[in-house]
């Protein structure tokens, strides 16, 4: 389990840091733990990141 108070200020500061150096940040969804047979969505959005991310 991760400790929140430990983990939180460093996660804070490699944002930060990436996006003072003018690094993409963004999220993607995942759905972890949901249907484990329907996994189309899961790899059309996968493949979607992979082409937004080879453009630049």
């Amino acid at each position: 389990m991760q400790q929140q108070d430990v983990c939180e200020p460093l996660i804070d500061d490699v944002f930060q840091s990436l996006k003072d150096n003018g690094v993409f940040v963004g999220e993607i969804y995942t759905h972890l733990g949901f249907d484990k047979l329907n996994r189309q969505g899961l790899h059309e959005a996968a493949t979607e990141l992979l082409e937004f991310i080879r453009k630049d």
